[in-house]
């Protein structure tokens, strides 16, 4: 089923300065033998890989992208057990982090900027990572040259020992660009407007 978050995803719940945020991103098949395991992720070389270390790992390659002002706090996994309409989707696993942002000279205004890495996906699908309230390093716009953060992460999130997906079940693949703008949503919401 193309362009939805079936079979399952993750939610990694994060914290600015100015607000809460969360963060989904769609992967492979969750699997899990009893209540309270952070099971397994199928992956796209099909040798499974632990949910809580899948996680974990990209988590670390997102704490570069923050100041210590950002606090990781923690995710949720969700699954549909069967493929249905509607959808149901259950959460089935949560653990926190606790992980704070490791960026030491952030630059740049960071108040309701969204922060948009996108991929192109192995089945010509896209994926993203957004990122909120994450410093715009005084550059706005569309960047298509990486930095260093974003090519540990990209390593990270395109592996094919992981299970992260785009929308059409396809492995997250090429990175395409950097989109860096401000989110009207929350500028409302900040009331910046």
């Amino acid at each position: 089923m193309a362009n939805n978050l079936y079979p399952s995803f993750v939610q990694i719940k994060y914290h600015s300065a100015y607000g809460n945020h969360a963060m989904t991103l769609p992967t492979l098949r969750w699997n899990a033998d009893e209540l309270g395991d952070p099971g397994t992720f199928d992956t796209h070389d099909g040798m499974g890989i632990a949910a809580d270390t899948m996680i974990e790992a990209l988590a670390a390659t997102l704490l570069p992208f923050y100041p210590d002002t950002v606090i990781f706090d923690g995710y949720t996994i969700f699954n549909a057990p069967v493929l249905s309409t509607p959808l149901v989707f259950n959460p089935v696993y949560a653990a926190s982090l606790a992980l704070e942002g490791t960026d030491a000279t952030p630059d740049g205004v960071d108040k309701a900027v969204q922060y948009t890495i996108g991929y192109r996906t192995t089945l010509f699908g896209r994926s993203q990572i957004v990122l909120l309230d994450k410093p715009a390093g005084n550059t706005w716009g569309n960047v298509t040259t990486p930095d260093a953060a974003t090519l540990a992460l990209t390593a990270e999130f395109t592996a094919a020992t992981n299970g992260w997906a785009g929308r059409d079940n396809g492995r997250p693949f090429t990175f395409t660009n950097i989109s860096i703008s401000l989110n009207k949503r929350l500028r409302r919401k900040y009331g910046m407007v």
